[in-house]
């Protein structure tokens, strides 16, 4: 299709992942009908009565946050990923926590998910990723991060122009936010994993 571009700039895939889940309106549908349903069953809000289901478990929308984020964020975070690294490692870096966030909003709905091999179909022609345990899929969050923090830290790196939030390509920006993501792991596991999370904490 000569209409279409051959080659993709990472950037822009970052700019579209930034957008399908913050910017795009069919996000707001998602998070409004399901997520803050379940924050609003005793307020009696609009979303719940209408489509999150108000006294039983509605499939249709419980599905809509794995229909939006694996086709296109996570496949195109998958993508930029495999192609950038050493040579781009500050934007490598940011298409990598933003995937982490993603995954934890998939994993925190609906527990064990594709993680390792998601979002990789083009490339590996795999079409049934694996579903990995929550477990793990945290414990990768906490090493991922670590990793990304690091590579944010070197001062070779190349300046990111397909950041549209509000971090705005700020690597030292981004070093706070994945240290935030962090926090927020450690303190969900608290509960049940009270050592790991004493550790990333700290």
């Amino acid at each position: 299709d000569k209409t279409k571009p051959t080659e993709l700039d990472p950037n822009s895939q970052l700019t579209t992942a930034l957008l399908q889940t913050y910017g795009d309106f069919g996000m707001m549908d998602t998070y409004r009908c399901y997520i803050t349903g379940f924050t609003q069953h005793l307020a009696g809000g609009w979303n719940v009565s209408n489509y999150a289901g108000s006294v039983y478990a509605d499939n249709d929308m419980m599905r809509a946050i794995w229909d939006k984020l694996y086709p296109v964020a996570v496949k195109n975070l998958t993508d930029a990923i495999s192609r950038t690294g050493e040579d781009n490692i500050y934007l490598n870096a940011m298409l990598r926590i933003h995937k982490v966030y993603l995954m934890s909003i998939l994993t925190d709905t609906y527990g064990d998910v594709p993680c390792f091999e998601s979002g990789a179909g083009y490339l590996g022609q795999n079409a049934t990723p694996a579903y990995d345990t929550q477990k793990d899929i945290y414990y990768w969050f906490f090493d991922e991060l670590e990793a990304c923090i690091a590579q944010l830290s070197a001062e070779n790196g190349k300046a990111v122009t397909g950041d549209v939030s509000s971090l705005a390509g700020d690597r030292i920006a981004w070093m706070k936010y994945a240290n935030s993501l962090r926090l927020r792991y450690a303190m969900r596991i608290s509960d049940v994993e009270p050592a790991k999370a004493r550790e990333e904490f700290e």
